[in-house]
Order: C-alpha cells, then structure tokens, then sequence
C-alpha cells in the first residue's frame, strides 16, 4: 500500500476542479504542437489517460478524447443524476461501448485492435483510482500550505520509507523541516496526517457518487477501486455513526 501511495504521490499534478486541466492532461493542438487548443468543457482525466494508455501515440489519443468528450458531458451527467449511477460506472460504460462502436465504423480516425471489455474496465478502474489518489495528495499539500502543519512532509516521508522507526522518520522529518522533532510528536503528526488523507481520499470517492449514497453503495465503490485499506479509519467512523445501517447520517 505504501508504494501505491508514493506512486500516486510523484505522479499527482491534478490541479484544483475549478481551473484549467494541467499540462500532463489537456490534450494538444493537432495542428500546432505549440500552441494549445481550449480546453474542453468537461476535464475528465482518467478518460483522458486511459486513452493515452490504449493508443499509446499521444496525439491520436487527444483526437479521441475531443471527440467523446463533448457528447459525453450531458449525456453522463444525465445518466449519473436521473438514474443514481456511479460516475465510475456510467464513464467506464459509455467509453468503452463508443470506443467498440467505433471501433467497427468506418469513421475510426485511428486504428483500434478489437477490445477485451473485462481488460478494459480493470485498465479504466486502475486509472480512475491513480486519479483519486492524485486528487488527495494535492489536497493534503494545500492543507499543509494553508495550516502550516506538515502533514503531506510526513505522510509523503512515510510513504517513501514505510520500514524506517519512528525515531528515524523522526529524524528525517525534522532534517526536511530544519527544526527538531520528538519521536512522540512524529508519531501524533503521523495520525493526524493519515486522518486527514483517510477523510479526503473518502469526500473524494464520494464525490462521484450519487448525492446522499446508501452506505453499502460507498463501501461497495471503495472495494471495486480498491481504496478500502487508504480510508479504513474514516469509513469506520461513517459506518459507526450511520443509523440507520445502511443510511447516510443526517448533518
């Protein structure tokens, strides 16, 4: 788990929802390397990757992704908000079933091998995943940057060295931070910066999901993705507090 972590922690540049898409994910100008094109009105990442992923050349990839993406935006949000669907789900879906369509036209602007639908939505899920993780490592470090505790310094040191002591992380923390640390204040910064991932990487899964989940949906999702084990210690809490089981608590 702690691998994962570190590897989603040096991929992660997602940057805000309410900006631009960064340059790792906004697909280029055809026409002029140079110069970029706008960026489409629904900034879907992992959709983004996993084209780059299944075509591997990057510009055939950005002329898929402005194509689906346009269409894809009203008929997605539609799907997710008037029948409860998993965003997941419903892009995951949508995406390959275009892609195979596609596929099959004579209209297919690049070659596409015939899809293996199972592999397809693991290699989808794999990405979505990558992007939450990315997600939460950045809002770990704008909390660190507005409350000047340093929470992403040592999760992130964690995650990279997860066999050290806690007097040698310690030590390492105290070295990043030029100021010396106990091995008692290392250990609370620790839980604290883990509470705090846990509750983001879950308000993050929870995002794309329908508006006031069942409970059994959430952990259902967290289980698919395979991100149970990085928010154990908040969705314990949820499920402690959840009455009815099963329900939403009310604010």
């Amino acid at each position: 788990m702690d691998e994962e972590l570190l590897r989603s922690n040096r991929s992660g540049r997602r940057p805000p929802d309410d900006e631009v898409p960064g340059s790792s994910d906004r697909p280029r100008s055809t026409d002029d390397p140079g110069i970029e094109q706008e960026a489409p009105p629904f900034d879907l990442p992992a959709v983004h990757r996993y084209l780059i992923r299944l075509i591997v050349d990057r510009d055939e990839a950005d002329v898929l992704y402005q194509r689906f993406v346009p269409g894809l935006q009203r008929e997605a949000q539609h799907t997710i908000v008037s029948q409860h669907k998993r965003s997941r789900l419903v892009f995951r879906s949508a995406l390959i079933q275009w892609l195979a369509e596609l596929q099959q036209s004579d209209r297919c602007p690049v070659p596409l091998a015939p899809l293996d639908v199972s592999i397809e939505e693991a290699r989808f899920d794999t990405i979505w995943r990558t992007v939450l993780l990315e997600r939460t490592w950045q809002r770990l470090k704008l909390l660190e940057e507005e409350s000047g505790q340093p929470f992403f310094l040592a999760f992130r040191q964690r995650s990279e060295a997860p066999g050290l002591s806690t007097p040698e992380l310690a030590d390492r923390i105290a070295l990043a931070l030029d100021r010396p640390i106990s091995t008692a204040g290392t250990q609370r910064l620790l839980r604290r910066a883990h509470a705090q991932f846990s509750r983001m990487l879950l308000e993050e899964v929870i995002a794309t999901l329908p508006e006031n989940p069942p409970f059994e949906l959430l952990e259902r999702e967290l289980i698919e993705t395979n991100l149970l084990a990085f928010c154990r210690e908040a969705i314990g809490g949820l499920r402690r507090r959840s009455s009815p089981p099963g329900r939403r608590p009310a604010p």
